[in-house]
């Protein structure tokens, strides 16, 4: 009953997202389709069961150093290509390899009968650090959106913002790439996202 109940609160509200999506046309097309956006549920439920066992660790560590009065810092994520090496990735969740082999070889000795249902955090474990190194690159991020996969409106239709955000980081790298380039005229506002205005007389 309570691994029925956990399956109902964590798969409930994005199966009931996916189907408000599915039911708009417009945002079932923003999204790649309606097969599109089955499968990159299924990928996403797949990722986030694999990280949740590392994540759950690295909470607890913050909470356990919190009421032991140790400083506890969450710096900002690096939003770049460079990726985390093996050594680094093996460097902060090398216990929670240990932690995954260790539990798993007690539960299989003491009590194999719920060896297979611990198997999803355990996977986690286990394979935490290598996935850690795959999922920091680029190219399988690349790799799903040339598939169809993992997309969003903001990706499919950006928003006028970000569109004008995205050309004016092409100028610049333009105009640094060839000094002597001209400054282009500034991007004028597409008639699809400001439509003319009617006078409420």
């Amino acid at each position: 009953m309570l691994f029925g109940v956990t399956l109902v609160v964590l798969l409930l509200p994005k199966v009931l997202g996916a189907s408000l999506a599915i039911r708009d046309r417009v945002l079932r097309r923003q999204f790649g389709g309606t097969a599109a956006l089955c499968v990159s549920l299924l990928v996403e439920q797949l990722f986030s069961m694999l990280l949740a066992p590392s994540m759950m660790l690295f909470h607890s560590t913050f909470v356990a150093q919190t009421l032991l009065g140790r400083s506890v810092s969450w710096n900002a994520q690096e939003r770049t290509e460079r990726g985390v090496t093996m050594r680094e990735a093996f460097r902060r969740q090398k216990w929670h390899l240990a932690i995954g082999i260790v539990w798993g070889a007690a539960m299989l000795y003491l009590a194999p009968q719920f060896f297979w249902w611990l198997t999803p955090v355990l996977v986690g474990l286990l394979v935490g650090i290598p996935l850690t190194v795959w999922t920091s690159r680029v190219s399988p991020g690349r790799h799903l959106r040339r598939m169809g996969l993992l997309l969003t409106p903001e990706e499919t239709a950006p928003p006028y913002e970000l569109f004008v955000l995205s050309r004016a980081g092409e100028d610049i790298m333009r105009m640094v790439s060839t000094p002597d380039s001209v400054v282009p005229p500034p991007v004028r506002p597409r008639p699809a996202y400001y439509p003319p205005q009617r006078n409420a007389g």
